[in-house]
């Protein structure tokens, strides 16, 4: 019985963090680019560096 519930709670667990990596993965596929806003205050180099790549 102990082996059981240690097993669904780490399937819980799991499950958990499968659906704030899919709805993380999601924001960035579908999401702004907040990049864009910000790249005039990046240091010397990386300002040079177009935001889309």
């Amino acid at each position: 019985m102990q082996g059981i519930s240690s097993g669904v709670s780490l399937l819980i667990l799991r499950l958990f963090l499968a659906w704030e990596f899919l709805e993380a993965g999601l924001e960035k596929w579908n999401g702004q680019n907040w990049f864009t806003e910000i790249q005039d205050r990046f240091p010397f180099p990386f300002n040079l560096i177009p935001a889309d790549i």
